[in-house]
């Protein structure tokens, strides 16, 4: 990965927790810690499903759909985090 959009997305995601915006974003990070999922590796399951709707933006020209990214939060907040893109794959190329 590019460490320039490694550190970008980081702050993108710290951004959205400290905001709690989307609520969604908060509520996932608080389900992986209490699974026992470290801080770092939760930031980056939601900057996995962050960046899967923004490949969209950058490479279709799609607006960026803020109710996905609510509904991939909320149903993937449970899931191990080696779970997740095995999730994300299906979910975006079903």
């Amino acid at each position: 990965m590019n460490p320039f959009l490694h550190i970008i997305l980081h702050q993108i995601i710290e951004n959205q927790l400290k905001e709690r915006n989307p609520i969604e974003v908060f509520q996932f990070f608080n389900a992986m810690r209490q699974n026992k999922v470290s801080r770092h590796e939760a930031i980056h399951c939601i900057a996995t499903i962050f960046s899967y709707l923004l490949y969209g933006v950058l490479k279709e020209e799609h607006p960026f759909d803020l109710e996905k990214y609510r509904s991939l939060l909320k149903r993937l907040k449970n899931k191990k985090p080696d779970k997740i893109i095995p999730a994300l794959d299906k979910a975006f190329h079903s």
